[in-house]
């Protein structure tokens, strides 16, 4: 149920940023203290752009703070 209900709040910030889940996700994921790289796998270029975009979510102040409270549940 936990991992539902961080997905559903995903697809919301996703909406809220006018971009798609898997960036905000990567974004997330990067934002996490201790981790310093990541490593998606992309099978098309559509893939790849989702992942460019999570950086551009990162150097945002204000996403990345909406981005880091996903985890405060």
């Amino acid at each position: 149920e936990r991992n539902l209900v961080l997905a559903g709040r995903i697809r919301a910030l996703a909406r809220e940023f006018d971009t798609e889940p898997v960036a905000v996700a990567l974004a997330w994921t990067l934002l996490l203290p201790g981790i310093t790289v990541a490593i998606p796998g992309a099978k098309s270029p559509d893939q790849i752009r989702g992942h460019v975009l999570a950086e551009a979510l990162i150097q945002n102040d204000s996403a990345a703070e909406k981005i880091r409270q996903l985890g405060e549940m």
